[in-house]
């Protein structure tokens, strides 16, 4: 038992999946008190409030995946990175890959990353902070609270910013193979998080509550990264007094832009939704739909966990051009996935109007939808 308890310590997928519990755990520790300390309206403007920050996300635009993909190359000895595939078997167009990490490279991503995220980050602050908030300030037109929750919205924009500019680190982590460390770093954010938005609602705080532990989330996520990628990386990795070289985001823009469109499509097929239901319908409805959205959405990443947490190891398996250990590699975690998802699925339709309902029971009171 006590090596069954230190394998699973190890393991990846255990951190991951113990993330994406806490990730969800709105449906499963957050949500009974929402229900309660939330009245339908407040409810309705929470998930347009997640909405809102899903589209500040696609600001991003796939180069956090380039980013950590390319720090897998690097950390496997790739002396340069291409904008189109890879060289003779290496993410390096030389001949013989290097012995060991790219110390250089991998500097000057990071300081590079840095720029490109402080930047990102205030873009992502300025869009929430003008565009969403009209959107909440037309929302909340003639109710009680309306600017308690319009601050709120001001406060959860910055928390959002912050959360964009500290990504990075996790990001530079989970790239060189730190996929145990970066999920711990989350975990305990998440943790955080959800003490902050709990206490808060006990506390009478409203919404306040779940924004306050978006903002301290921020702040802990990118304290906590830089500590693990540092301490990963060894003393050997140093970046100080060098400048940025913004040549490396063209570099990495061909691939970038494709996930990027992919991002941008789950999202309209997804999230935006909401922000559809909240312009037609009234805001207790758009309450029910974002409960129905975020039980469908916790399928979709318990199920991807199996595959995604092998993308660094994937990512350095190609950099060697070991395409036989990728394909095989690959090819067992998907069928993983799949049963996982196929499963979560069949019990949603079948349970998840039984779920839904003992979840808004819990309100004292009639809960739209």
């Amino acid at each position: 038992m006590k090596e069954l308890g230190q394998r699973l310590l190890r393991s990846a997928v255990f951190w991951n999946y113990l993330t994406v519990a806490l990730r969800s755990g709105a449906a499963i520790l957050l949500l009974p008190l929402l229900l309660r300390k939330l009245s339908s309206e407040e409810l309705g403007l929470w998930y347009v409030f997640l909405s809102l920050a899903g589209l500040g996300a696609l600001m991003d635009f796939g180069f956090g995946n380039s980013f950590s993909r390319s720090a897998g190359y690097l950390w496997a000895g790739a002396d340069r990175l291409l904008p189109q595939g890879v060289g003779q078997g290496t993410a390096a167009s030389s001949d013989k890959p290097s012995a060991g990490p790219n110390y250089a490279m991998l500097g000057q991503m990071m300081v590079t990353m840095k720029w490109f995220y402080l930047l990102l980050g205030a873009t992502v602050f300025l869009l929430l902070e003008f565009g969403g908030g009209a959107w909440v300030w037309h929302k909340t037109a003639g109710m009680e609270h309306a600017p308690s929750i319009r601050l709120a919205w001001a406060a959860y924009a910055l928390g959002c910013a912050l959360n964009t500019l500290g990504s990075y680190w996790p990001t530079m982590l989970t790239g060189i193979n730190g996929v145990r460390q970066a999920q711990k770093v989350f975990l305990i954010s998440l943790v955080v998080n959800y003490a902050l938005s709990i206490g808060g609602l006990l506390a009478g705080w409203g919404l306040w509550g779940p924004v306050s532990g978006q903002i301290a989330m921020g702040i802990l996520s990118r304290v906590l990264g830089r500590f693990a990628f540092l301490r990963l990386a060894g003393p050997q990795l140093q970046y100080g007094g060098i400048k940025p070289d913004f040549a490396l985001l063209k570099i990495l823009w061909p691939n970038s832009w494709r996930v990027g469109a992919v991002i941008l499509g789950v999202y309209t097929m997804l999230s935006a939704n909401t922000l559809l239901a909240s312009g037609f319908l009234d805001l207790a409805t758009t309450a029910s739909f974002g409960l129905t959205m975020q039980m469908a959405l916790f399928i979709s990443q318990a199920s991807l966990v199996w595959v995604m947490v092998k993308l660094p190891l994937i990512n350095q398996l190609r950099q060697r051009g070991e395409l036989v250990a990728i394909r095989q590699l690959f090819f067992a975690r998907i069928w993983v996935f799949l049963f996982f998802y196929i499963a979560g699925s069949v019990t949603i339709c079948l349970a998840g109007d039984w779920i839904l309902w003992s979840a808004c029971s819990l309100r004292h009171g009639d809960f739209g939808g």
